[in-house]
């Protein structure tokens, strides 16, 4: 055996080689995953935030309003950082918002309330029910976000 040494230390390329290419194969097989896991959170805040607009909207018509308000200065409500938040339609028989992450603008989620005369907004198709979506694709709403069915609505 010739070059060989008695009790060598190290690692050889080859089996360099092949660690790196156990990590590469590891790394490849978590990023989809962690980039659901990304969604839903954003998905989450956006629902969080949808839940405190409907208490806004809840207050303001029970100190004596009319009719639901698309302002939302006017109704005390900031959405969180990061989330942009929009009243799209508000009359005295209900409203609907989209909220959007400004992380991932293909993220969006949506609410209606009591609107008998207009259709909703997508991915929403349940009056009361927080619908999210990424794109085309739509995703439920994480289980530890606040589910805005379970309250009292005039």
């Amino acid at each position: 055996m010739v070059g060989r040494t008695e009790g060598r230390r190290g690692i050889t390329l080859v089996e360099l080689l092949i660690v790196l290419v156990v990590l590469g194969i590891l790394v490849a097989a978590a990023i989809p995953r962690l980039d659901r896991v990304r969604t839903r959170a954003l998905g989450a805040a956006l629902a969080a935030d949808l839940y405190r607009l409907r208490l806004a909207q809840e207050q303001y018509v029970a100190d004596g309003r009319p009719s639901y308000s698309t302002d939302l200065a006017e109704l005390g409500f900031v959405p969180s950082e990061g989330v942009d938040l929009v009243v799209s339609e508000a009359t005295q028989d209900g409203w609907s918002a989209v909220a959007t992450s400004r992380r991932d603008p293909d993220v969006r989620c949506s609410v209606f309330h009591h609107l008998s005369a207009a259709s909703g907004v997508w991915p929403a198709q349940q009056a009361g029910t927080v619908a999210c979506a990424r794109g085309q694709q739509p995703f439920g709403v994480p289980p530890s976000a606040p589910n805005p069915n379970n309250s009292i609505i005039r």
